[in-house]
């Protein structure tokens, strides 16, 4: 059952992803690939929220009192969801195929940093 909650929220996120992607596509165009960028960023933001509120949650439910297993939920958010709505495949191709090797690096490093720094962002909402 977990595994076909993983695929349909996989799916979902992908679909999220793809609208997104030619949501940004058709407003901004240019030679810096935005919307992989804003999907990356807000993934893995929304990925540090859910590690932290998983982290939360299930500290204060130790006793097993969760209405839902406490593995699941981040399997079905995180791996599935997140999973499919994050392209980080995607950002590794575009940077490859840019011809300025300064400009290849900006956006190999750049979009490294840029989840990092989001992913910690969102786990930070959710310290003592």
């Amino acid at each position: 059952m977990i595994a076909l909650l993983i695929f349909l929220a996989g799916g979902t996120g992908a679909t999220l992803r793809f609208s997104v992607d030619r949501l940004i596509s058709a407003r901004l165009k240019g030679d810096i690939p935005v919307a992989t960028f804003f999907i990356n960023a807000t993934g893995s933001f929304a990925l540090g929220l859910l590690t932290g509120l998983i982290g939360i949650y299930t500290s204060t439910h130790a006793n097993g009192s969760a209405p839902w297993a406490a593995d699941s939920l981040p399997l079905v958010l995180g791996l599935g969801f997140l999973g499919g709505y994050t392209t980080f495949s995607t950002a590794m191709i575009e940077a490859a195929q840019t011809q300025d090797a300064a400009q290849r690096l900006t956006l190999l490093v750049g979009q490294a940093l840029i989840c990092v720094l989001c992913a910690g962002a969102g786990l930070l909402l959710f310290l003592p």
